[in-house]
């Protein structure tokens, strides 16, 4: 059967199905349901259900925008997750983000819906922490740090409570302009949910950053690309064919860990991807980014609850 990033076409439709019911049922504004409607004219599911092959399923995610078309309402799917809504939502959210259904950068245009969706958070994060937290309660130093504008408001307003904060943001700060984008995040920050709910919303990406170290180690970044010539040509035409299936991105000259500690060729990529690069550079380590070297192990299907046999 089509894989997208390790995932069978049945979990890739069935999680898009499933999401775009659940944000309907939110009924978040007129726009979104167009938004929504809009995209379900182009028959999303049919040309994806008519892909055979791992092709032909990326060229069907890309041609129905389906790899994108809930990126921009991440923090309405995470909100949700992060309270598990209905006992649902946190499945929705794992089955779109473990294919890379929230990965890719988001365009800077305003669109009407993405008004509605900022106001349907602040409604939600509000509702949360009206029912929930004690007005008395003081916003942990973890939660300041989340948002700038609660730490401009702890230093000017002396703020420390759940109280205090809201009833500054309700109020509006002098001079500021008080958009519900901002007010969202600012009480998402202050429902301390993040923190409390968090570590359950984690899932290992599709794609990674991993490395491999230069043998020069040295602050001259024209010798660190120099003493790596002999390897880049072949990482390049690797990962050309990855990239092809959506399962490698950039290639970037740098630190290649976390820690900053080492120094070589960095490149987000597919486990498979990844073996693919050890198979064709043996003499080379690949690392994870926390440093570690990659073990070889042959690729293994991604398991699905979503799929189903045919």
């Amino acid at each position: 059967m089509a894989r997208y990033h390790g995932y069978d076409k049945q979990h890739i439709i069935q999680s898009l199905k499933n999401a775009e019911e659940f944000m309907r049922g939110l009924d978040i504004g007129p726009a979104t349901t167009a938004f929504l409607d809009v995209w379900a004219k182009k028959e999303p599911y049919r040309k994806l259900e008519a892909a055979k092959t791992d092709e032909e399923l990326v060229t069907a995610v890309r041609k129905t925008e389906a790899g994108g078309i809930f990126l921009r309402s991440h923090d309405i799917f995470r909100a949700h997750a992060l309270q598990d809504t209905d006992g649902k939502a946190r499945g929705i959210y794992k089955d779109l983000a473990c294919w890379g259904a929230f990965s890719g950068m988001v365009t800077q245009e305003l669109r009407p819906s993405d008004v509605e969706e900022s106001i349907y958070l602040f409604k939600f994060y509000k509702k949360y922490i009206d029912l929930h937290l004690d007005s008395d309660m003081i916003v942990s130093e973890s939660a300041r740090d989340r948002h700038p504008l609660l730490r401009d408001i702890e230093k000017d307003y002396a703020a420390k409570t759940v109280g205090q904060f809201c009833a500054i943001l309700r109020d509006g700060l002098p001079g500021e302009d008080q958009t519900e984008l901002v007010l969202s995040s600012a009480f998402a920050a202050i429902s301390g949910l993040e923190e409390k709910e968090g570590d359950k919303l984690k899932i290992e990406p599709s794609l990674k950053a991993f490395g491999i170290e230069s043998p020069y180690q040295g602050n001259d970044f024209q010798q660190m690309q120099a003493s790596m010539q002999d390897f880049m040509p072949i990482l390049h035409e690797v990962l050309e064919e990855f990239e092809k299936l959506d399962e490698a991105e950039r290639i970037m000259v740098g630190s290649i860990t976390k820690d900053q500690s080492k120094s070589g060729v960095l490149f987000i990529a597919s486990d498979r991807a990844a073996q693919a690069v050890m198979r064709a550079l043996p003499d080379q380590t690949v690392l994870d980014y926390n440093g570690d070297p990659v073990r070889f192990a042959p690729p293994r299907p991604k398991i699905s609850r979503l799929s189903r046999s045919k």
